[in-house]
């Protein structure tokens, strides 16, 4: 019950948002950089998440930079941006681990549902 909660409520909401967004992003993306080295691998997907954060509607600048920061505290991709923008806008990081991993779950199922490949979670 919790899980399907989540899903439609603001975790599945924004992991779709993440999703739809990337979808726009994917044209800016360098594939000769992404495949060739984790570094370029992660400046590919940094192109993303600036492309993402300047689009999301009604995010201030001091959220922008709180999503920024806790990114790059975490290992880099759609996974971790969704849960930077959750940590921001909802709380993420304040609820139990138990939860933060189901909440990981949804997310990583919506990100697939809705197209992002395994390399770039």
């Amino acid at each position: 019950m919790k899980k399907t909660l989540a899903r439609w409520g603001a975790v599945g909401g924004t992991a779709r948002w993440v999703a739809e967004s990337f979808m726009k992003a994917i044209l800016l993306i360098d594939l000769d950089n992404l495949e060739k080295s984790e570094q370029g691998k992660n400046e590919e997907l940094k192109k993303i998440v600036d492309f993402c954060l300047e689009v999301r509607p009604f995010i201030s600048q001091n959220e922008i930079d709180e999503v920024k920061k806790t990114y790059n505290s975490l290992n880099p991709g759609m996974v971790s941006f969704t849960k930077s923008l959750l940590g921001v806008e909802a709380g993420f990081f304040k609820n139990s681990h138990q939860n933060q991993l189901m909440f990981e779950e949804v997310i990583r199922e919506e990100l697939i549902n809705k197209g992002v490949g395994n390399t770039m979670l």
